[in-house]
């Protein structure tokens, strides 16, 4: 995610992908894991560094194609300060003829050289410029971003195939040591003929391939072809002979970009993503049937050609589309354009999907809240509309039922479009290539400004059972990511695996090599550096996940040969110990569905989704899975100690039933947040929260809570006796106000500030325990103490990020100091790199760390859940 500026100019990437943990979760004992260290990076040329002394860049180019539209770019914007540039010219040679000058800017008087180049994106941070003594100078007054955030741009130049190209320019700058790149290159499709210093893809490339990485994934941008004409598939083809003679060991795992080109978006306006002012984008309407057929058209050619020629090389391919090729909608852009999916034909597909679910109209109307005369009296809903909740925080599903359906079509029409892209690829294949997918970032769309059922990603479901799609890519989350986090999931892990998918994690990790202002968490020297990427690779590992290591920009992230030997030498250390299954002490749950019934916006879904992964990697306890709430009603999911199901809050009653048998059967405790079952076909019921919970509930006028306190709670509640809380508070008001009535064997506490009703209890009900926690926020002292008095046990204080499926654990400190951890059982302790010395016959372990270190060991025997009677015993008499 966030490479929308990255996209202005350059592909999402070159990528190695690396097979990690291919074992199956449900299974007992799952294979051995392949782990294949793996890197991702764009193939643009490493900067060159220029200092104050001038310095000539010079680089040239035989140029396969004739092309009427490529031009010299220089991106400038690495720093702040001046740059001086001369003598830019551009020369071209044949085997017939003399070298011959096609372009010279001199830089010479009255700004003559603007005809042939010109400074982009000067007002964007103010950038000024002027010539004397036939040189440019050109002043910038603050870093940017990206180093093309200022260029100098050449006018078209006509290139043809088979001459030889040459850019030359003299550079110098007021920094000693200033990164510049240079292309000769075009746009649409978009073409790198040469650059000024060597393919950073190909380079960092061979660092990885040399220590045993054996799938490299290319984003190959193929020409789309108006009038039917392939010769343009030479530039692709040169490029995969060329990696192919670089990386001969390596099998590739293509990406594709199935976004349609310039002119077929000029030929086809209606066809565009539509936004309610009237106004286009350059992303297509994922409902364009003409975009399907055409798509597939393209596909079968592309397919086609790469099969012919390297299919024993290809391994697989990921199509992309949308938001940063990630199947989302660009939910950020053009957000003073209102709402988005307003196109004529995302609109027909809307008509054509409630005919499909409802059958006819009479059955529309006879649930519909409005009553219709025709199909085409179906609209799409306003901005106005889309931001209303009849019940607070809720929409009503019987009221608000035609923006609900609306939003849930938003999914289904992203996922039919990518199925659709699919099944092509998959059909035009051989020997059924598998097909991966960036999609299901229901914990990470929670957190972004529309909320999730704006992105189209609350399809996963639909997309687990497709047979077209073979794997999910997960991307380590860009909350909490960095030195001391815990580098969670975006996506619901063990119900992908349950479905019979495999998992890629993307790590983009804004490596110490990066830029200073890289963001995101970015560390700052190589042993962080080794930390993190070591802590994101332990996660993979206990998960069963595949992942690789990406370079986003490709401004040399990876480009270390270090940074590869220490990564080669944790995957040689990890693979070998992560074969089992995480026990089954902790499930998260999540729903989809139920998100198609909360407000427009974030202030529920954000803290209980998108933050909520902090304390959920911090209890200090078991590793949690994470899960689906559909395959918690199909019995798919296994039985655990702790369950904490985070928004269950619209359920038919058949749900709320199967869900409850299950855990009068199973047994174990259950942490319910918010509102759980308070949502049914028919609108809000607190009987069906009764029926689901065990608990009875009450809602209230006054004032919206916004704080609970636990200082008037029952002392006698020896499980919470570690809290050390006054309070807990989120920071947003959440209508309804839900409160629980006091009942005979429920245990209060915690009160909400106020009104002093209680927002939290627990009960002993039919086999299993029922908590229900009223806040979408929680601490990991909470968390842990509630999954001890679930019979969980306590490894290291809350806190601490503590990653580990009971044989292999992985440490980082959330500070600096001795830290301990406790074993509930004598074991032998293994260090794994160095850190930890081997001990026998221990209980606990001392560590003496940094803030933010990570540490891994490993212990014998192999740590297993305990059986749920005893703390099930236990959790009673603590709530009774």
């Amino acid at each position: 995610m966030n490479h929308t500026c990255f996209y202005r100019i350059f592909p999402m990437g070159l990528v190695l992908c690396m097979s990690i943990l291919t074992a199956n979760t449900c299974k007992a004992e799952p294979a051995p894991y392949d782990a294949t260290l793996i890197f991702a990076g764009s193939s643009i040329g490493l900067p060159v560094l220029v200092g104050s002394a001038a310095k000539t860049i010079h680089y040239s180019a035989v140029v396969p194609v004739d092309d009427d539209s490529s031009f010299i770019q220089i991106n400038l914007a690495s720093g702040k300060g001046s740059v001086w540039i001369s003598d830019l010219k551009l020369m071209a040679s044949s085997k017939e003829g003399p070298l011959e000058t096609l372009l010279e800017a001199d830089f010479s008087g009255d700004d003559m050289w603007t005809s042939m180049f010109h400074v982009v994106d000067l007002k964007k941070i103010g950038v000024k410029y002027r010539t004397d003594q036939n040189t440019l100078k050109i002043d910038i007054p603050k870093r940017m971003d990206f180093p093309w955030d200022v260029q100098l741009c050449s006018r078209k130049i006509k290139l043809e195939t088979g001459k030889t190209y040459t850019v030359s320019f003299n550079i110098r700058t007021t920094k000693k040591s200033w990164p510049v790149t240079s292309y000769l290159m075009r746009m649409n499709p978009l073409r790198f003929y040469a650059s000024s210093g060597r393919d950073m893809f190909i380079e960092t490339s061979r660092l990885a391939v040399s220590d045993g990485v054996k799938v490299i994934s290319p984003l190959l941008r193929f020409p789309w072809f108006e009038n039917g004409t392939e010769k343009d598939f030479v530039f692709a083809g040169q490029y995969m002979d060329r990696l192919v003679q670089e990386l001969p060991q390596s099998q590739f795992l293509l990406r594709l970009n199935v976004e349609p080109p310039a002119w077929w978006r000029k030929q086809n306006p209606k066809e565009l993503l539509t936004w309610e002012n009237g106004k286009t984008s350059q992303s297509v309407c994922v409902a364009s049937e003409k975009w399907r057929t055409d798509v597939r058209k393209h596909l079968k050619r592309v397919i086609g050609y790469l099969e012919s020629r390297w299919s024993d090389r290809i391994y697989g391919y990921i199509p992309m589309a949308q938001n940063t090729g990630e199947w989302y909608y660009p939910i950020w852009r053009h957000s003073s354009w209102g709402t988005m999916n307003h196109s004529p034909v995302f609109l027909e597909g809307y008509r054509n999907y409630l005919k499909k679910k409802y059958g006819t109209l009479d059955q529309l109307n006879h649930l519909w809240p409005i009553k219709l005369t025709q199909w085409d009296d179906v609209t799409i809903p306003s901005k106005k509309t889309r931001q209303e909740a009849k019940l607070g925080i809720f929409r009503h599903p019987q009221a608000q039922l035609p923006l609900i359906d609306f939003s849930e079509y938003q999914q289904v029409a992203m996922v039919e479009a990518l199925e659709n892209v699919a099944k092509t690829i998959k059909q035009s294949s051989k020997k059924n290539k598998p097909v991966l997918a960036f999609y299901g970032y229901t914990f990470e769309m929670a957190g972004l400004k529309q909320g999730g059922p704006s992105t189209g990603h609350l399809g996963l479901e639909r997309i687990l059972k497709s047979p077209f799609i073979d794997g999910i890519v997960d991307i380590v989350s860009y909350t909490d990511r960095g030195v001391g986090g815990t580098g969670s999931t975006m996506v619901p892990i063990e119900s992908i695996h349950a479905a019979g998918k495999m998992v890629y994690t993307e790590d983009d990790t804004r490596t110490h090599l990066s830029a200073l202002d890289a963001g995101f968490a970015r560390t700052t020297n190589p042993i962080q550096t080794r930390w993190v990427l070591s802590r994101n690779l332990a996660r993979s590992l206990v998960h069963h996940n595949r992942t690789w290591k990406y370079d986003l920009y490709g401004q040399g992230w990876f480009h270390e040969p270090s940074l590869w030997k220490n990564l080669i030498q944790q995957k040689n250390n990890f693979q070998a110990l992560g074969s089992r299954d995480l026990p089954h002490d902790i499930a998260v749950v999540v729903d989809e569905q139920s998100l198609l019934y909360v407000k427009r916006g974030t202030e529920l879904t954000k803290p209980l989704l998108y933050d909520m992964r902090y304390a959920l990697g911090r209890m200090g306890t078991a590793t949690p899975s994470w899960w689906l709430l559909k395959d918690l009603e199909n019995g798919v999911v296994p039985a655990h100690k702790l369950t904490i199901i985070l928004n269950a809050f619209y359920m038919s009653r058949e749900q709320r039933q199967k869900i409850r048998a299950s855990f009068e059967k199973q047994g174990g405790t259950v942490l319910w947040f918010f509102a759980p079952g308070y949502l049914t076909p028919q609108g809000p019921s607190l009987d069906a929260m009764k029926e689901l919970t065990g608990l009875t509930f009450e809602t209230y006028q006054g004032t919206p809570e916004v704080q609970i306190d636990f200082s008037s709670s029952q002392k006698i509640t020896p499980w919470l006796k570690d809290f050390n809380l006054q309070s807990v508070a989120w920071p947003k008001t959440l209508v309804p106000n839900l409160a629980i009535i006091p009942k005979p064997g429920v245990q209060i506490l915690g009160r909400y500030y106020h009104s002093q009703k209680p927002a939290i209890a627990g009960i002993q009900t039919n086999g299993f325990k029922s908590i229900f926690w009223a806040s979408p926020v929680i601490s990991p002292q909470a968390l842990s103490s509630i999954a001890q008095a679930a019979g969980i046990h306590q490894y290291t204080k809350p806190g601490n990020v503590l990653i580990t499926n009971g044989q292999f654990f992985s440490f980082t400190a959330s500070g600096k100091g001795r830290h301990k951890i406790v074993f509930p059982d004598i074991s032998n302790v293994h260090g794994v790199e160095g850190k930890i010395a081997n001990q026998n016959g221990v209980k606990q372990l001392n560590i003496q760390t940094q803030n933010g270190e990570h540490v891994v060991f490993w212990v014998q025997p192999m740590i297993r859940s305990t059986p749920f009677s005893k703390p099930f015993q236990q959790l009673g008499e603590s709530l009774q």
